[in-house]
């Protein structure tokens, strides 16, 4: 937030000095309403640049409802472009390193499910066709990497039914 407050007060300072310059009713009045405008602009900036921190530190607390899942992955991708879209002050501000080394771990759990999901299809898919005695061995395997993923990763194995209509062949 230094960035925004360096910024009011360089443009206070500005109005202030402006406001000093002049003499007569007139021009001190114009002035006023000058400084007032800048006063506006600058907060505006700052309230802004406070909602998106909020916003992107909102976004990280509402992915982990309970364990991270593959159904986490696009609002941990949303959150990750909240964050992208702050800019350098904003993301050294207090909290938000912390959000991100949060989004960060994150990410990591959500890959590692959506990669262990992607292996195990991968070894589905391996089996071909047609199904035959002498692939009972990758049939096997692909059971075992099945077996070993949790409810979640198993939940969205789209090749599922090529599977078990294999080891039925066998």
């Amino acid at each position: 937030m230094n960035k925004y407050k360096d910024k009011v007060i360089s443009i206070l300072g500005d109005s202030i000095s402006t406001y000093r310059g002049y003499n007569n009713g007139d021009a001190a009045d114009t002035t006023n309403s000058t400084i007032r405008n800048n006063y506006s602009s600058a907060s505006s900036a700052i309230s802004k640049g406070k909602t998106a921190i909020t916003n992107f530190k909102n976004a990280v607390t509402a992915i982990n409802n309970g364990g991270i899942t593959i159904s986490d992955d696009s609002a941990i991708n949303s959150a990750i472009t909240a964050y992208n879209s702050l800019s350098t002050a904003q993301k050294n501000y207090s909290g938000v390193s912390a959000s991100k080394t949060t989004l960060d771990g994150y990410r990591t759990t959500c890959t590692n499910l959506i990669n262990g999901k992607n292996n195990v299809q991968t070894a589905i898919n391996n089996i071909g066709t047609p199904v035959t005695w002498s692939k009972k061995s990758t049939v096997e395997s692909a059971r075992t990497s099945y077996n070993a993923l949790s409810q979640d990763q198993k939940n969205n194995v789209n090749n599922y039914s090529t599977l078990t209509a294999a080891e039925a062949t066998i």
